[in-house]
């Protein structure tokens, strides 16, 4: 406050106002001009007097005047920032060279190694601490909600419930069971512990008792275009076949399986149709024991070794046999499946909707091959165009022999 005060005090006596004269009394700016002028030449005149020069604990370096923010000032002890305020009061008297009343506080200061006591100065130090401190009750009060919302659940389940791109069934499991312990205390309660997730793989994760032992069951079940080859091998096959076919398929399963993904301990499954559905799953499952195990980190350090198998099942860049490759290891164990000799997909011509036509499964397929080549019914104009895609191509078995593709 005695600074800002000092501050002021040496801001009006830099720029002192004109003073009061009678209406009928003539003050010309001039007038005042000149009179500025002349107590500044009185001034420098003064601080050029030779005289002892030393420095105040307040001030960088010596003048000739003094200066009230200094803890020892006499007219004997100079001081840069009388230096300064007789500069300032030389250029004001200057109308190009003007220096605005806001900017005073600024130079002064910098020229004494002060901090700036201006009144916007003052501002942006209240806005940076104000906003520090709600940044840190802001910081505080997160933390305190953090504790009181998850209460024993590991770090590392919290980062994931806290960021914005956890899928939705991730969400509910990881809420409902943070921890293998408390999955496994939910199951010997009799609560069912499951997940269905789509996010790298199909994936349908499961904790159940098996010979009054809790178990970690992880099914991973096969990508669309290995699916699709497997299906067609299973709608070609004649109905008093299929249950065959099915079985041959378990025991192909493994071959469709890139080397280093043919792990020991890995269990090949067909799973019989869902309710309402007309066709069964195909997929690879393990367990894994949950004595021992606490977080779901030690659970996914415990499975790191089938790693190369959840790569080979993923999504994107799956390495497992698919479509044109796969109809070639399931026509080497005499199972009917067919691919399209142009676009590779696996298809069948006795599909429930499509019975006689040759169809992929995937919809936006259908009876018509993506590669079909009708250039010669295309058409610059629209009008005289009939480019409409084409049908699916199969060959029989004996072609394929012949082309090579088995």
């Amino acid at each position: 406050m005695r600074l800002a005060q000092a501050m002021r005090e040496l801001s009006r006596r830099a720029f002192p106002e004109p003073a009061v004269v009678a209406d009928d009394a003539l003050a010309p700016i001039g007038q005042a001009r000149l009179q500025r002028r002349r107590q500044a030449a009185a001034t420098e005149v003064a601080a050029a007097a030779p005289g002892p020069r030393r420095t105040s604990p307040g001030c960088r370096a010596g003048s000739r005047d003094r200066c009230d923010g200094c803890a020892v000032a006499t007219a004997q002890i100079p001081c840069v920032r009388a230096q300064t305020i007789r500069r300032l009061r030389q250029v004001g008297t200057d109308r190009a060279g003007f220096v605005q009343r806001r900017d005073f506080h600024k130079v002064v200061a910098s020229q004494c190694g002060m901090q700036d006591s201006s009144p916007m100065a003052s501002t942006k130090k209240s806005v940076s601490s104000r906003a520090k401190r709600v940044g840190k009750q802001r910081a505080a009060a997160d933390l305190r909600r953090r504790q009181r919302e998850y209460d024993g659940v590991p770090a590392e389940i919290v980062e994931l419930l806290e960021s914005e791109d956890i899928l939705p069934e991730w969400d509910v499991f990881y809420r409902a069971f943070p921890t293998v312990t408390a999955a496994v205390e939910a199951v010997t309660r009799g609560q069912e512990v499951r997940l269905e997730s789509h996010e790298h793989d199909l994936l349908l994760l499961q904790v159940v008792v098996e010979d009054a032992e809790p178990v970690v069951m992880t099914t991973l079940y096969v990508p669309y275009g290995t699916r699709d080859a497997l299906l067609s091998g299973l709608f070609n096959s004649a109905p008093a076949d299929r249950d065959q076919a099915l079985a041959t398929m378990a025991t192909v399963l493994p071959e469709l399986l890139p080397d280093d993904a043919r792990i020991e301990g890995v269990e090949a499954v067909v799973e019989p149709p869902a309710v309402g559905s007309p066709v069964p799953r195909f997929a690879y499952r393990f367990r894994t024991p949950a004595h021992g195990l606490t977080t779901w980190s030690s659970y996914y350090d415990a499975t790191l070794r089938l790693s190369p198998l959840r790569e080979a099942v993923a999504w994107i860049d799956p390495r497992v046999a698919a479509d044109a490759a796969a109809v070639a290891i399931l026509r080497r164990r005499d199972i009917p499946a067919t691919s399209c000799a142009q676009c590779g997909h696996a298809v069948t011509n006795q599909h429930p909707a499509w019975p006689g036509l040759w169809v992929d499964f995937i919809a936006e397929g259908g009876p018509v091959c993506e590669n079909y080549d009708d250039s010669a019914l295309a058409r610059d104009n629209e009008l005289d165009s009939l480019a409409i895609g084409g049908p699916h191509q199969v060959l029989s078995l004996e072609e394929a022999e012949a082309a090579g593709s088995l």
